[in-house]
């Protein structure tokens, strides 16, 4: 068995929501998700959601067609990188955990949220909302942990990394200024095919080599 980590923080630079549903009379109409010990959290789905998005448009800057066949019915990636990072199975390799909070003194308040009418630029009606958030500043920890009986492929892990660090919105709409995050401080634990080496490669031949290597796996 072959054990690789990537950890690495999300700042958030304005508000985050990151919902559970549910409301409470008299305090805000949208809840954030809490721990056990009412710690906020991010759910490990939302964070690979945000990192696939990002892995998506990078993918494409290189010259993958990641959407070739994809159809509504089947969230899993039919580009095989994108495939092998991100299945949504059971037996997926790359399992993403939950993001946890680093910054203990934080905690949510209720923000006034409307929808708007794009025509007019004015609020809609009845549609005024107090939502429970975080304030910009939060620092939260997550790690994508990689489980196989072999070593990960090497472009894999330096596309991943990369994927990471381009995120820029988490669990809300960031046009409109929820949910952008500043990753910081990504970290690779463990081997690659035996040569921890690769991370002395310049931008340019990891960019290369991952254009490369898109191209081979369309």
């Amino acid at each position: 068995m072959s054990e690789v980590t990537i950890e690495f923080n999300w700042k958030i630079r304005g508000p985050l929501h990151v919902g559970t549903g549910l409301s409470r009379i008299g305090d805000a109409d949208r809840l954030i998700r809490l721990s056990a010990d009412d710690s906020p959290y991010i759910p490990g789905e939302a964070v690979k959601g945000a990192v696939r998005g990002a892995a998506e448009r990078l993918a494409r800057w290189l010259g993958a067609d990641v959407k070739a066949g994809e159809s509504d019915a089947d969230s899993t990636p039919k580009h095989p990188m994108l495939r092998r990072l991100f299945s949504p199975h059971a037996e997926a390799l790359y399992r993403f955990s939950p993001a946890v909070l680093r910054s203990p003194s934080t905690k949510p308040v209720a923000l006034p949220s409307t929808a708007i009418d794009h025509e007019t630029g004015t609020a809609l009606d009845h549609t005024l909302r107090l939502v429970e958030s975080l304030r910009g500043g939060a620092v939260f920890r997550a790690r994508v942990m990689y489980r196989g009986v072999t070593p990960p492929e090497r472009q894999d892990c330096i596309f991943l990394m990369a994927a990471i660090t381009a995120t820029d919105a988490i669990g809300g709409k960031k046009g409109i200024g929820w949910g952008q995050v500043e990753c910081q401080g990504v970290q690779l634990i463990g081997d690659v095919n035996g040569s921890p080496g690769w991370k002395d490669l310049t931008d340019v031949q990891v960019l290369e080599e991952l254009r490369q290597e898109l191209a081979r796996a369309a």
